[in-house]
């Protein structure tokens, strides 16, 4: 009979020694803590029914097998590690790419122009360097993180990925339309602090509206557009992202940083396209496993996000991220990456570099 897995598909080999079937039992058995269910399970076996406590683990998960008591982050780290062998890490291309050559942000042009030391002093004595979670450009040698040659390693880092997120996203979509967002309206889901709206602005977006559920982050890119001088371009409010609802569209929405802190990823992807006119762009943490789906996480490194409002995250594949466009009823899709600076020496490693973040842009 032929099956749509391929096991006896025509002209296909016969899977030998494929895996398939239950996993190798374990020396430990398993185990009932909770005294409710160690009664009712009694009483099932009292009638009947028969109980086997045999633990069988996958051998890609030997160490941290158990379900209560480990992290979840270290079976999926130890998952990660045993499977490379099987080829499930390898970093896949399938939908065009495109590769936005390393220039200058317009926030880092205007910031050179304006050569503003004092100015850029005063917005970092309203809001300190350790209140901003990112790097943005204000004045030569320094920016959101302090000075530049002062910056720790994880500063630095920071500074490096700031940098090359802003130019190859907001330079891809600027020329994807042109050179210029001349005219143009911008949505920036879950701004942040606004560096991508503010960068739309100066990069001639008419029209700019971020949203962010966290009113500090609200009250912070008012105060960044204020100093770059893109308040009448720019409109930020507290909101969330489910309960958004403008009665308007937008021509460019962006989707950045948000698809591996939700729990509801279909939905998001569906109030994206809701959203734009013509074209939306998701940059999100990405896992290889070439499958499409979601791995679940629980924020455990990153408990300022708002994956603790839940508890959990869930992680798109590259595939499901690809598959969600489509569903949701976006009609093409690319990807955009970008040159990274030849200084950045940490570039193969991070996450972008190893195809672990990315970057696509879906068109409606």
């Amino acid at each position: 009979m032929w099956s749509p897995f391929g096991k006896n598909k025509p002209g296909s080999k016969p899977v030998v020694g494929s895996g398939v079937g239950p996993a190798p039992a374990t020396d430990a058995p398993l185990a009932i803590g909770l005294p409710q269910a160690s009664e009712a399970v009694n009483k099932a076996v009292a009638g009947g029914c028969q109980l086997d406590l045999t633990a069988r683990v996958s051998p890609l998960v030997r160490v941290n097998h158990q379900m209560r008591g480990t992290k979840l982050s270290a079976r999926y780290g130890e998952f990660l590690q045993n499977s490379k062998p099987a080829q499930m890490q390898v970093v896949e291309q399938l939908v065009p790419l495109l590769t936005v050559p390393r220039r200058p942000s317009a926030a880092e042009r205007w910031a050179e122009q304006q050569d503003n030391e004092a100015a850029a002093r005063a917005l970092l004595r309203e809001v300190p360097p350790n209140e901003w979670g990112y790097f943005m450009p204000l004045a030569p040698g320094l920016g959101t993180l302090g000075a530049v040659g002062s910056l720790t390693v994880p500063q630095a880092t920071s500074r490096w990925r700031s940098l090359y997120r802003l130019n190859f996203i907001m330079d891809g979509v600027s020329q994807l339309v042109g050179g210029r967002l001349d005219g143009l309206s911008l949505l920036d889901i879950a701004c942040n602090w606004g560096a991508f709206a503010i960068e739309a602005a100066l990069r001639g977006a008419q029209e700019v509206d971020g949203f962010d559920i966290r009113t500090q982050n609200i009250e912070r890119a008012r105060r960044l557009s204020g100093y770059f001088g893109t308040e009448a371009n720019t409109r930020f409010s507290v909101a969330d992202v489910y309960e958004f609802q403008p009665q308007r569209t937008y021509d460019i929405v962006l989707n950045l940083g948000l698809m591996y802190h939700i729990t509801k990823p279909y939905e998001l992807v569906r109030a994206t396209h809701a959203l734009c006119k013509h074209m939306a762009v998701f940059d999100t943490v990405v896992h290889r496993e070439p499958f499409s789906g979601f791995i679940l996480g629980t924020g455990e490194h990153a408990p300022e996000h708002a994956a603790t409002a839940t508890g959990c995250e869930l992680h798109p594949t590259y595939r499901a991220l690809i598959e969600l466009a489509y569903l949701a009823g976006f009609k093409e899709v690319i990807e955009l990456q970008g040159e990274p600076d030849p200084a950045w020496a940490g570039f193969k490693t991070d996450p972008y570099g190893v195809g672990q973040r990315r970057c696509i842009v879906a068109f409606k």
